[in-house]
């Protein structure tokens, strides 16, 4: 179905073994909310594969689905009810649940969750993400994916002119090299 399907440790350039929870969600660079498949068959470079009828827009993203997945727990919510023999305490709680599975698209790890909770707190959801995942650097939905696009886009351009500055010998610069560089060597 995808690219090809990995698991974290090929994701994250990790020899095999248990993998902490933490690293992955420090790994994670992007969020989108919504189900990754339904981003894959807009953008994936093989989603041609996957029969639909409608136009697919961009479709030339090397995408790596990763085979494991979490379902999280953002808190609780608490419901007043009538106090009986069962329940003495007149209230319950309902877990707030998110289920996230990962990709790493052109080379970024992207998160992709939703809701599945029988109750949903966004404002909830929003705070656990943002305590669990401290370094993302854009959180989206599945319609706005395009900016997750043009972001990756952005950082491997950054990164391709890096690597390529880097690699040069400052005798073979020209004038627009030494110019990009702030008229450093380094």
């Amino acid at each position: 179905m995808h690219d090809q399907s990995i698991n974290f440790c090929d994701a994250l350039g990790l020899p095999y073994g248990r993998i902490e929870d933490q690293q992955i969600y420090d790994a994670t660079e992007y969020l989108v909310e919504g189900e990754s498949f339904e981003v894959w068959q807009d953008n994936a470079r093989d989603a041609n594969m996957c029969p639909k009828d409608r136009y697919v827009k961009y479709a030339d993203l090397k995408w790596e689905q990763i085979c494991e997945g979490r379902v999280l727990t953002c808190g609780h919510f608490k419901e007043s009810v009538r106090k009986s023999k069962a329940n003495k305490k007149g209230y319950k709680f309902w877990p707030v649940n998110v289920s996230i599975h990962w990709a790493r698209v052109e080379g970024h790890l992207v998160g992709f969750w939703h809701a599945i909770s029988m109750v949903v707190n966004y404002e909830m959801i929003e705070k656990f993400l943002n305590q669990t995942f401290g370094n993302v650097k854009y959180r989206t939905d599945a319609t706005n994916f395009h900016n997750v696009r043009l972001e990756i886009k952005r950082e491997n351009e950054k990164q391709n002119k890096a690597n390529m500055i880097k690699n040069l010998h400052p005798d073979d610069w020209d004038n627009d090299t030494w110019a990009a560089t702030g008229g450093s060597c380094q």
